[in-house]
């Protein structure tokens, strides 16, 4: 979903949110690629579970 100011890329699983970081590296891919895509615009990755659970995937910090 694009907004103004940022880009949310949202995947949906038909798992629990016990599975959440098993789709974490899947999720940082996708980020990197909408990056290049929307550049200069924040990127969120999310989770959203069939039960409802919406499961923020965190930007990783980069060190200097």
């Amino acid at each position: 979903m694009e907004f103004d100011d940022e880009v949310w890329v949202l995947d949906y699983k038909t798992g629990t949110p016990s599975d959440f970081m098993s789709h974490n590296a899947q999720m940082q891919e996708y980020r990197v690629a909408m990056q290049a895509v929307y550049v200069g615009k924040i990127v969120r990755c999310a989770l959203l579970y069939s039960e409802g659970t919406l499961c923020e995937i965190s930007t990783p910090t980069i060190k200097s």
